[in-house]
């Protein structure tokens, strides 16, 4: 019989050796090494690429990599429609019809570019495997680029128009006939195509349904249909604007600040210069009682805020109505409409004892290189009736005269100085404002203050500048926008050709530019992205590409611009 010591030495050994055991099952690899940044990719696929008379049900694709399932499920087009189910085993993805394909039917199977695998890798482009029901592969091929900051997931709507009436596509209710998804170079590929006449949308699909969500979806039509035929291949050039809003601001609603100040909340932000004190009228709950407005201006709390000062103090028993007029707008020009433009609020007992007070300045004492162009923005807390323009002065160090100036008022409490003659380059100025007296539209006033800035303009004589003339398909009655922006995006300029094609920009900066060409069609001065329904094109832009180097002190000139 073993001893009990005996006992005890075997039973330590077999822990020990069952623990070695178990560490060795549970090997792992060993941490660190670099990450893995490569793209996942597509390895295998079945059906061939271009196979036909296929008359199986499903597609199968294999990954070299292990994926994140569901955003590759979420990635996965068929065109022509067909319904499918999805079933994953390991790397491997297959797609299974859930209905018999259209016969003689050339379908393209393709996978978008925004899904990851399990590194967060997400693949250079989009993947299309095409393959026909009948003995034909239809070969019209679409591409293009979208010319966006952060194209990839943008989809590209394409909608087959010939045999329609094109007025009547509405791509809110009517799904493509085929869509892809941009990759992060902004290229995009239509294969398989019948004959026919396409129209294509750019559209940032939140939903990934396959519908264009108006005033949720960003949008960009293209700027021309496409006439496509057999073994022909088009190349087109799109953009994407925001989400189109039609709809005017609304008036949520009104609080008391003071017994004089009240603060209405806006559903989205409004254009400054739409704010005038004409706009608002105050009553109370039988009609009787009118209250005249002082000032209105944008609040402080943000630019969906407006603060109304009435001429007299309101009494906390009455219940008062404000409404608002159609003259105010939103950020893109939506005019408040007749509906949720009304509310109520009651005062409150506080005097208004707001003292006027500078929250912006153009900037601060000894700023250097300030465009000599620039204007200079002064915002107050508060709206302001003091005539501004004879406390201001702008002039050089020395003393020398007066700069003249205009004052733009943007709203009661925001102006703008812009000097009549653009300053002198790598030139001291000082600017000094006296705000002693000042006195807001609630009657206080600034007791005792005199703001001076002394300010550097940029050295513009080592600028340049560009020249040229557009040739091509120039038509002297359409107007030409020329924008020149510096490869880094950190400067944009923009100009107009004259009646003979010829366009020039002066004072710009050295360093690597590229240039944009655009029609506009709607002489509003900025790209128009089009619309969805009722239809209208986007402006037609042409990009060149080639880098303009700006050298110092030197002009580029007699640049052609041929336009196709």
């Amino acid at each position: 019989m073993k001893s009990i010591i005996d006992i005890y030495y075997l039973t330590i050994k077999f822990i020990i050796v069952l623990s070695i055991v178990n560490g060795c099952a549970n090997v792992q690899p060993p941490s660190g090494g670099l990450p893995d940044k490569t793209a996942p990719e597509i390895i295998e696929n079945e059906p061939a690429n271009g196979t036909l008379n296929f008359s199986g049900n499903s597609i199968s694709l294999k990954f070299n990599k292990y994926m994140n399932k569901n955003e590759v499920s979420e990635n996965v087009f068929i065109s022509p429609e067909a319904p499918f189910t999805l079933d994953w085993s390991g790397k491997e993805l297959e797609i299974e019809f859930t209905e018999p394909l259209a016969k003689n039917t050339t379908y393209a199977l393709t996978l978008g570019t925004e899904y990851t695998d399990l590194r967060q890798n997400k693949p250079a482009e989009a993947y299309t495997l095409i393959f026909s029901t009948g003995n034909v592969i239809d070969s019209g091929i679409i591409k293009g680029r979208l010319f966006d900051k952060t194209p990839s997931g943008v989809f590209i709507f394409c909608y087959k128009i010939n045999g329609m009436n094109p007025d009547t596509l509405n791509i809110s209710h009517t799904k493509p006939y085929s869509r892809i998804q941009v990759g992060t170079n902004g290229n995009f590929e239509f294969h398989a195509l019948q004959d026919g006449l396409y129209r294509l949308f750019s559209v940032r699909d939140k939903f990934k349904d396959g519908i264009y969500d108006n005033g949720m979806d960003d949008f960009g039509a293209a700027g021309y249909d496409i006439n496509l035929k057999q073994d022909s291949a088009a190349f087109i050039n799109m953009k994407i604007g925001p989400a189109i809003d039609k709809i005017g601001p609304q008036l949520n609603s009104a609080e008391a600040i003071s017994n004089r100040r009240f603060l209405l909340e806006f559903n989205e932000n409004i254009d400054t210069f739409s704010v005038d004190k004409s706009q608002f009228m105050i009553n109370d709950s039988q009609n009787t009682k009118s209250i005249t407005i002082e000032s209105a201006n944008i609040g402080t709390k943000g630019a969906n805020f407006i603060e109304l000062l009435t001429n007299t103090e309101l009494d906390t028993i009455t219940k008062w109505f404000i409404s608002v007029q159609k003259g105010i707008k939103d950020t893109v020009g939506n005019a408040m409409q007749d509906t949720n433009n009304k509310t109520f609020f009651y005062s409150i007992a506080e005097r208004d004892t707001l003292i006027p007070k500078l929250l912006k300045q153009p900037f601060k004492d000894s700023t250097l290189s300030v465009n000599p162009d620039q204007s200079l923005d002064f915002i107050f807390n508060i709206a302001i009736d003091t005539n501004v323009d004879d406390r201001i002065k702008i002039h050089l160090p020395e003393g020398s005269k007066d700069i003249p100036f205009e004052i733009i008022w943007k709203d009661d409490n925001y102006f703008s100085v812009k000097p009549k003659q653009i300053l002198q380059s790598d030139m001291w100025y000082n600017l000094t404002f006296e705000q002693t007296g000042i006195k807001a539209t609630n009657g206080l006033g600034i007791s005792d203050s005199t703001l001076k800035i002394r300010f550097k303009t940029k050295d513009i004589r080592s600028y340049g500048g560009i020249s040229g003339t557009l040739k091509g398909n120039y038509q002297p009655d359409d107007n030409y926008i020329i924008d020149l922006t510096a490869n880094d995006k950190s400067r944009n300029f923009s100009t107009i050709s004259d009646k003979t094609g010829k366009w020039e920009f002066e004072n710009i900066p050295p360093g690597l530019y590229s240039l944009e060409v655009f029609i506009d069609k709607d002489n509003n001065g900025k790209y128009s992205y089009g619309e969805p329904f009722p239809f209208k094109y986007s402006e037609k832009f042409i990009v060149f590409e080639k880098e303009i180097e700006v050298k110092p002190r030197w002009n580029v000139e007699d640049l052609i611009l041929t336009l196709p």
